[in-house]
C-alpha cells in the first residue's frame, strides 16, 4: 500500500505541475493560475480522504503528508485566496454577460442566426445584470467595486455599437448579425497560417535559445511581480551578474524542469485515476482484492515507474 500511495502522489503532482497535452521541444504548455488553484482544491479534498483512510487503518505515509502540507500552504494563504475569489467572481460576471450576448469562451467562433434575436429583450437583461453586478461589487467592497465599475464602463462606451436598432428599408425592418464571430474566425485562421509560414520556426529557435531570459523579462511589466519579487532590486543587471557563470547549469536545470511529466498517464485522465483510487480504497474490499484493483487503476506501467 505504501508503494501504491506513493505512485498516487506522483500522479497527483503531475496533475498539478505538468498538465501538458503536447510539447514543442522542451517548452511545455502552462495552465492559468486559477485553473491550477481549482486543481489544488480538487487534489486537496482527495488527499484529506486518503489521510483519513490511513488514520483509520493506523497508517502514515510521509509523501502523502508532505503533499498535504504543500497544498495547505497554498489554500491557507489569505492573499492567494483573496485574488482567487476576485478572479472567480469576475469570471462569473463575465460568463453571465456572455450568455446574454450569446457568446462564450467555448463557442466564441460559432455563428448564430440573426432572426431570433430580440434586441430590446437582450438590452433589458444586460442592464439588469450590470446593475446587479454593481450592487454585488459594492457589497463585497475592495477590488470587487473596481472590477464591477470597469465592466460597467466597458458596456457604457459600447452601447451604440452593441444595440443599434435594426434599420428600416422600404418600410421593412432589416435584420443583421450583431457579432463578428465569423469574421474573427476567418481572421484567426489567416493570422495562424501566416505565422506558421513565416515565423513559427524562428520563434521556436528564439524560445529555445533565450526562453529562460524571456520568461524573466516578460514579468517585468507585471505590477505584482515588481512589488513582490523585484521590490528590493535596484539594478537588475547588477543583481543578475553573479549568476552569469552559472547560467549554463541553471538553463539546463530550467529545461529539465520545463520538460513536463514523465508519467505515462495523459493529463485529462489523471483526475479520474486519482478519484477512482480513493473511491476503491474507501470501499470494503478484501486486502488482496484491494491491492490488485488499485494496481489496475494506476496501471502496470505506473507501478513499474514507481
Amino acid at each position: 500500500m505504501e508503494n501504491l500511495e506513493r505512485c498516487w502522489v506522483l500522479v497527483a503532482v503531475d496533475y498539478l505541475l505538468y498538465p501538458i497535452e503536447k510539447h514543442i521541444k522542451w517548452i511545455s504548455r502552462p495552465i492559468s493560475y486559477i485553473v491550477q488553484y481549482y486543481r489544488i482544491k480538487e487534489v486537496s479534498n482527495l488527499v484529506s480522504r486518503l489521510i483519513s483512510w490511513n488514520a483509520s487503518n493506523n497508517v502514515v505515509h510521509g509523501s502523502l503528508m508532505e503533499l498535504d502540507e504543500c497544498l495547505r500552504s497554498v489554500l491557507d494563504d489569505s492573499d492567494i485566496f483573496y485574488y482567487y475569489s476576485v478572479l472567480e467572481k469576475t469570471l462569473e460576471w463575465l460568463d453571465e454577460l456572455r450568455d446574454n450576448l450569446r457568446i462564450s469562451r467555448e463557442t466564441n467562433l460559432k455563428d448564430f442566426s440573426s432572426e431570433d434575436i430580440e434586441v430590446e429583450g437582450v438590452l433589458k437583461s444586460i442592464r439588469e445584470l450590470l446593475s446587479r453586478i454593481s450592487e454585488e461589487g459594492r457589497e463585497l467592497e475592495g477590488q470587487y467595486i473596481k472590477t464591477a465599475s470597469s465592466i460597467n464602463d466597458a458596456f457604457e462606451s459600447h452601447w451604440d455599437e452593441l444595440f443599434v436598432p435594426n434599420p428600416i428599408a422600404n418600410g421593412k425592418q432589416v435584420m443583421f448579425r450583431r457579432h463578428n464571430n465569423g469574421l474573427e474566425s476567418s481572421h484567426r485562421r489567416t493570422r495562424k497560417a501566416i505565422r506558421e509560414r513565416t515565423g513559427r520556426s524562428e520563434t521556436n529557435r528564439e524560445m529555445e535559445q533565450f526562453g529562460d531570459l524571456l520568461a524573466i523579462l516578460s514579468n517585468l511589466w507585471n505590477k505584482t511581480y515588481q512589488k513582490k519579487i523585484l521590490h528590493d532590486v535596484e539594478y537588475l543587471s547588477h543583481s543578475l551578474s553573479p549568476f552569469i557563470n552559472d547560467l549554463p547549469e541553471l538553463r539546463k536545470g530550467y529545461h529539465e524542469a520545463r520538460k513536463g511529466s514523465e508519467m505515462p498517464i495523459a493529463d485529462e485522465k489523471r483526475m479520474g485515476v486519482l478519484e477512482d483510487f480513493v473511491q476503491v480504497l474507501e470501499s470494503s474490499k478484501s486486502p488482496g482484492e484491494l491491492v490488485c484493483t488499485l494496481q489496475s487503476i494506476l496501471g502496470a506501467e505506473v507501478d513499474a515507474v514507481c
